[in-house]
């Protein structure tokens, strides 16, 4: 498995889908916060133009990590039967199960270097452009909140690698995972509305937890990581995830066609 890693890395670190990936999302928070910046510096009725406002749309909406994780192993691993690579990995020896998991090594530590460096340009941007805001510490609060949430960010890349083994076609997959990460916790949030035992699971949800237990507006923040409990309900539901999905993945590989 660790020689398919290192091909795997070389490929994906060779071509210009990473830096593209990662250049024009990190462009676009930075055209973000010039944005707010030019228009609190010409407009007097304009009062978002802070840190607290920028940060606050991904805290409001940190599933966004999840969504984007998926387009980046889409477009880093999706087209491995249609190129050839994955049948020619397995006529040289190499398993079903490693090709899974060299996947999932690869698209992990790519993903998160991609992440960091759009952090520090969301992040510094926002702090050196524009006044802090209603929320001083929105900078530590973001960044906690993208720690608690790294682990059900992992599962969900693991999750979306197995979809696209068990189904053919990639708009099916991505439909099959968007109805593990969504669909299901609106069910059992509903269902939980009436039965104990389901909203008992239902808030240990992350969709279901980040849309409940996250409280951001004009008097200030409240967000579930910013206490023990919280912080343990997040990286606990994140490495369920992980073992869960993981189990999955490995099941699903082992049938893997070519």
């Amino acid at each position: 498995m660790r020689n398919y890693i290192k091909s795997e890395w070389y490929r994906v670190t060779h071509t210009l889908t990473i830096y593209v990936f990662t250049l024009s999302l990190a462009g676009l928070t930075l055209l973000m916060n010039l944005a707010m910046w030019f228009l609190d510096k010409v407009d007097p009725t304009f009062h978002h133009g802070t840190a607290a406002f920028s940060l606050s749309n991904l805290v409001c909406l940190l599933e966004v990590l999840f969504f984007v994780g998926v387009i980046l192993v889409d477009l880093l691993f999706v087209g491995d039967k249609k190129n050839g690579s994955l049948k020619n990995s397995i006529a040289f020896g190499i398993s079903r199960t490693d090709i899974f998991l060299g996947k999932c090594v690869v698209g992990m530590f790519v993903s998160l270097i991609s992440l960091v460096v759009i952090l520090a340009v969301y992040l510094g941007s926002a702090k050196l452009l524009l006044t802090p805001g209603v929320e001083p510490n929105a900078a530590r609060i973001t960044l906690q909140g993208v720690a608690c949430m790294l682990p059900m960010a992992v599962a969900s890349e693991i999750l979306i690698l197995a979809m696209c083994i068990l189904f053919e076609k990639e708009l099916v997959a991505s439909i099959a995972w968007y109805a593990v990460m969504v669909g299901i916790p609106q069910i059992c949030f509903v269902f939980g509305l009436k039965f104990d035992s389901v909203a008992k699971i239902a808030v240990w949800m992350p969709h279901n937890y980040l849309s409940s237990e996250v409280v951001v507006n004009m008097s200030g923040w409240s967000c579930l990581w910013q206490t023990p409990e919280g912080v343990a309900k997040c990286l606990i539901s994140g490495f369920i995830g992980l073992i869960v999905f993981l189990a999955f993945g490995l099941i699903v590989s082992k049938r893997q066609e070519v």
